[in-house]
C-alpha cells in the first residue's frame, strides 16, 4: 500500500491530468486508511509547502471518488464538497507549482540522498501568448532526467553516458531547468543552464534558487550561433527537445560544433521527442555536414517510472560524437 500511495501522490504533485493518472486497484482505493493517508499528504497544510491548484484538486477528487464504490473517508468528501462550493476562476497567467520527485540514490560525492523533490513554477497556458516553449516542462526533459537518474541508480548495468562529480555541464535550451536541477541534485560539481529567451532565464533562476541549487546551477542567456560557448570549459553538453524547430537546427548544430573546438573530449547527450520525423531528419543532415555522428537509442522508461509523462510519441536519446 505504501508504494501505491507514493506513486499516486507523486503523480498528483506532478499535476498529471487526473484522467491520465495510473490509479491503484480498487481494493486499495477502498481502504479508509489509504484514503486518509492520501488526504493528509495532498491536502494538509502541514504536509504540502505548495497547495494543489484548486481546479486540479477538484478534478482529481472527482475522478478518485468515481473509483470508490464503498465507504468514502469523511476528509475526502468534505474537501471535495468545499471545492465544489468554491467558485474557481482559472488565471492562465498564474504560475503553478509542479513537483518532480527523485528516488533515493547515492550522489556522485558518495552521500546517500533520500527521496527528494524538485519544485518548478510553470505557466503552461502561456505558451502561445509568448511564443516560447520554456514555460512548461516537456516530455523529453523528463526522459533525459530519467536517463541521468538511471545512470546513478543502475550504474553497474548502465551502458551509456555516465556522470562524474568533476563534470561541468552546459544545458542548451534549459527551459524550466528540470534537467539542470536534476544534475545538480545528483552531485555534478557545476551546471550552466542556458536558454535563448531572457524571460525564461529569469524564471529559471528563480526556480533554481527556490530549490536551493544556486551554488551549483548557474544561468546564462545563450542564442545559438551568435555567442559561441567556446569560452566555456565543459565536459558534458545536454539538451532536451531542442530539435523541434527546423529553422533553429543549423544554429543548434553550429553551437555544438563550436564547443567541440575548445572541448574535444566533450560528451553530448540530447533527448528528442519524435513529433515530426522530417524535422529530426534536418538535424541528422546538419550534423553530417558538421562531421558530427549520431548514436540514437529509443528511450524506454523503466518501472516504476521516475516521472510520469505521455509515451505516445517516441523519444530518442541521442549521443553526438565529433568525427575524427
Amino acid at each position: 500500500m505504501h508504494e501505491a500511495l507514493n506513486a499516486l501522490i507523486q503523480q498528483c504533485l506532478q499535476l498529471v491530468h487526473p484522467l491520465l493518472i495510473v490509479y491503484p486497484p480498487s481494493e486499495t482505493l477502498e481502504k479508509l486508511q489509504f484514503q486518509a493517508n492520501l488526504h493528509e499528504a495532498l491536502f494538509s497544510t502541514n504536509s504540502l509547502k505548495y497547495a494543489l491548484p484548486k481546479d486540479y484538486a477538484r478534478l482529481f477528487l472527482k475522478n478518485l471518488i468515481s473509483r470508490i464504490s464503498n465507504e468514502l473517508h469523511e476528509s475526502i468528501l468534505e474537501t471535495y464538497m468545499n471545492l465544489l462550493a468554491d467558485p474557481i476562476v482559472v488565471d492562465p497567467s498564474k504560475a503553478v507549482a509542479v513537483t518532480y520527485t527523485l528516488p533515493h540514490f547515492t550522489s556522485l560525492s558518495g552521500h546517500i540522498v533520500p527521496t527528494c523533490p524538485i519544485t518548478i513554477f510553470e505557466t503552461p497556458s502561456l505558451l502561445s501568448a509568448y511564443g516560447t516553449t520554456g514555460l512548461r516542462t516537456w516530455e523529453a526533459a523528463m526522459a533525459l532526467g530519467e536517463y541521468f537518474v538511471y545512470s546513478i541508480t543502475n550504474k553497474p548495468h548502465f551502458q551509456w553516458t555516465t556522470l562524474s562529480f568533476h563534470d561541468t555541464v552546459l544545458e542548451l535550451g534549459a527551459g524550466t531547468g528540470l534537467v539542470s536541477m536534476i544534475l545538480g541534485r545528483l552531485g555534478v560539481s557545476q551546471v550552466i543552464a542556458t536558454d535563448g529567451d531572457d524571460g525564461v532565464v529569469e524564471k529559471l533562476q528563480k526556480n533554481i534558487n527556490l530549490n536551493g541549487l544556486g551554488s551549483v546551477v548557474t544561468t546564462k542567456a545563450l542564442r545559438w550561433g551568435q555567442n559561441p560557448t567556446t569560452a566555456h570549459k565543459i565536459s558534458l553538453m545536454v539538451g532536451a527537445d531542442v530539435t523541434y524547430d527546423k529553422s533553429s537546427i543549423p544554429f543548434l548544430v553550429a553551437e555544438i560544433a563550436s564547443s567541440f573546438i575548445t572541448n574535444p573530449n566533450m560528451r553530448v547527450v540530447i533527448s528528442a521527442t519524435m513529433r515530426n520525423r522530417d524535422t529530426f531528419e534536418t538535424f541528422r543532415i546538419e550534423c553530417a555536414k558538421a562531421r558530427l555522428s549520431l548514436r540514437e537509442t529509443a528511450w524506454e522508461s523503466r518501472e516504476p517510472p521516475v516521472f510520469y509523462y505521455s509515451r505516445l510519441s517516441p523519444i530518442l536519446i541521442v549521443h553526438v560524437v565529433k568525427e575524427d
